[in-house]
């Protein structure tokens, strides 16, 4: 009896086997279908990081009055804020900031370079000037700060017999000066540039010629003169030495009407009469 049932479950097989064409062998789970062609798997793009300006203290700008519309900056500042190596060849005349070249550039009275601030865009930086006080920002890839037009303000110190410009914190001109005799003394106080000429003549002493004058209080000037010692000898003016880079020039070219002027101090000739007796 279980050899016949054996047979007609052997049978039973191969009929099923033949009816559907898949052996046993073939028969296999359900698959999911194929994707379309034409199709890929999306890649998630890289972020990039973006650049986070940092915004660094104030840089002080400086202007001069022959160049109007025109805002300088010490090169050295703005090589050290847009952390760039400064070069300069003096033999050459050339200084290089980053690799970018620069000639012809000017200078303080010291002789420290300083450069127009638009020249920042031969450097990949970018100005945006602002209505505040005539501020510009500006930024150099993560480098960002504000350039500010210094006040400017001259003072004559009598007793040192020197006077010193400043812009805001900066010395533009330190210089040595002769102020007024005695019975033709220089006031002190706190004055306001006037009215300059590139050669004024004095009424009062026979027309004599004064170079790059700027009027200080009344007949009272600031203007070159070939003689300039050490001790008061005008006759109220502040003499100031002449020449082609000669501290006069320098003025009369940065000064404006209307700067700040203060003149203190007071000239000790005994002191100067003590110098000369060890002096032998």
């Amino acid at each position: 009896m279980p050899l016949f049932l054996g047979a007609i479950f052997i049978v039973g097989v191969g009929i099923a086997t033949a009816s559907t064409g898949i052996s046993p062998q073939q028969a296999t789970p359900p698959q999911s279908p194929p994707k379309a062609e034409g199709t890929q798997a999306q890649v998630k793009p890289l972020e990039v990081p973006k650049i986070v300006p940092i915004k660094s203290e104030d840089v002080q700008g400086i202007t001069f009055a022959d160049k109007p519309g025109v805002t300088y900056v010490l090169a050295r500042t703005l090589s050290e804020r847009l952390s760039l190596d400064l070069d300069l060849d003096k033999n050459e005349k050339v200084m290089t900031i980053g690799d970018q070249t620069f000639t012809g550039f000017r200078r303080l009275f010291n002789g420290s370079i300083i450069i127009p601030i638009r020249d920042i865009e031969k450097l990949d930086g970018t100005l945006e000037p602002t209505k505040e006080d005539g501020r510009v920002t500006i930024q150099h890839y993560a480098n960002i700060f504000d350039v500010v037009i210094g006040k400017k303000r001259i003072e004559v110190d009598k007793a040192a017999q020197e006077l010193t410009a400043f812009q805001g914190d900066i010395v533009v001109l330190k210089s040595n000066v002769s102020t007024g005799r005695p019975g033709h003394n220089t006031p002190n106080g706190d004055f306001k540039t006037g009215p300059k000429e590139r050669m004024h003549y004095s009424r009062k002493y026979n027309n004599a010629e004064m170079p790059y004058a700027v009027q200080v209080n009344g007949d009272v000037f600031f203007h070159g003169y070939p003689s300039v010692p050490s001790y008061p000898a005008s006759h109220g003016c502040i003499r100031m030495p002449l020449g082609r880079n000669g501290a006069a020039k320098y003025l009369f070219g940065w000064v404006e009407r209307g700067v700040d002027v203060k003149i203190f101090g007071v000239y000790s000739w005994e002191s100067r009469r003590t110098k000369k007796r060890r002096n032998g």
